[in-house]
């Protein structure tokens, strides 16, 4: 996907109420398989990156310790800090992983951190290959505390539900409340295996899509926001690309990509999300 420059990042809109319950079902579509291969040949379970530990003297602890203290007050509860990567995981379809680009490999850049990856093109929630993908990840290490996802855009554009600028026609509101029904039903089940946080990234309204996006925020905004115990994250794309995309309408650029993960990397600190 050709890298082309995105306008400059927004801030990131998070809703952090105690959650489990949902994300939003969004609009992508993609052709081409992962690269990356895993169970069945469709799951992938590669973590890339450099490790980010660190070295504190006492000194520095002390410090570290009153930052994270204080933080801890803001946010209304401990801070988690960051860990070895291990405990962070990403699913998706190709927004989170389009091959040479995508939100995975971005995060994993910014953050130094080997985050456990497992986002593929062309995926879905309803047929349960996202959901495949959080299952795989349990199988190698069930310690999971931050998931960072996208999912539902495919159950709509590769089904035949379509879209519509202006309207969200019933095909699509049909696979939109079903998508959220699913993400409920993950989310709770995360929610159990104690995921401590949830991050959800909305799909951009560009691209001819902004009808159904806007049907998705209304339809799954609230389940997110009042689900528990999982504390859920919403994230809008739009922040940080503007309703602006590659050339083929869909997917964030490289450039776009980036910009999302530094956003995604300031919300965990801010909100003190294990890291």
């Amino acid at each position: 996907m050709p890298s082309t420059t995105t306008p400059a990042a927004g801030t990131v809109a998070v809703n952090s109420a105690n959650a489990a319950g949902a994300g939003a079902a969004g609009i992508l579509a993609s052709k081409a398989p992962n690269e990356t291969s895993g169970a069945g040949g469709s799951l992938g379970d590669g973590a890339v990156g450099a490790s980010g530990s660190t070295a504190a003297s006492s000194a520095a602890g002390t410090s570290g310790g009153s930052a994270a203290a204080g933080r801890a007050s803001e946010i209304g509860r401990e801070d988690l800090g960051k860990g070895d990567g291990s405990d962070v995981i990403a699913i998706g379809d190709s927004w989170m992983n389009l091959g040479v680009t995508g939100i995975q490999q971005s995060l994993v850049r910014a953050s130094m951190q080997p985050y456990r990856t497992y986002g593929v093109a062309g995926t879905r929630l309803l047929d349960e290959v996202i959901p495949g993908q959080y299952a795989s990840a349990k199988r190698i290490n069930p310690d999971i505390k931050t998931v960072v996802m996208t999912g539902g855009g495919n159950d709509i554009l590769l089904t035949g539900a379509g879209v519509d600028r202006t309207t969200a026609g019933p095909a699509t509101m049909m696979q939109i409340d079903m998508v959220a029904d699913r993400l409920v039903k993950l989310w709770a089940e995360m929610g159990v295996d104690d995921v401590k946080d949830i991050i959800y990234i909305e799909y951009s309204r560009g691209g001819g899509s902004e009808a159904a996006i806007n049907y998705a925020t209304e339809k799954i905004k609230p389940l997110c926001e009042a689900s528990s115990p999982t504390r859920c994250h919403w994230v809008d794309s739009d922040d940080f690309l503007m309703k602006m995309l590659g050339p083929d309408g869909i997917h964030p650029t490289g450039d776009g990509c980036d910009k999302i993960a530094k956003g995604l990397i300031a919300l965990m600190e801010k909100e003190g999300l294990r890291r």
